[in-house]
């Protein structure tokens, strides 16, 4: 274990990192309430839910920035058990976005055939 000290608490990419992490958590709250709430919604624009989600991914995998962070280079940081969740965190939002893009897509293109009977 290390010590947290000054000097790593003062470098801006473990900032940036400590940031990114509160922005994923904020972000993929709140687009999972989105997202789960739309079951009482007639109608609904998937859109902006999936593009959280995709800045959710984003966030989520800037947050590997930390491993070029002073405090990584000074302590040796390595892959482990939190490392690996981050990585199953990243590919689930990637493709939760993906699959509500494919949703809206299979709904409209279900819209458009029932209009052309």
């Amino acid at each position: 274990k290390f010590k947290l000290e000054s000097t790593i608490v003062s470098d801006g990419l473990w900032n940036t990192v400590r940031l990114l992490v509160g922005y994923t958590a904020a972000i993929g709250f709140f687009v999972t309430i989105a997202l789960v709430t739309t079951i009482f919604w007639k109608t609904i624009n998937l859109i902006p839910i999936s593009i959280g989600m995709f800045f959710t991914y984003l966030c989520q995998s800037f947050a590997f920035l930390f491993y070029d962070s002073t405090a990584c280079k000074k302590h040796y940081c390595y892959h482990s058990r939190g490392t690996s969740l981050a990585v199953a965190a990243c590919i689930c939002w990637f493709s939760a976005s993906i699959g509500t893009l494919i949703m809206l897509l299979h709904e409209r293109n279900s819209k458009h055939l029932e209009k052309m009977r």
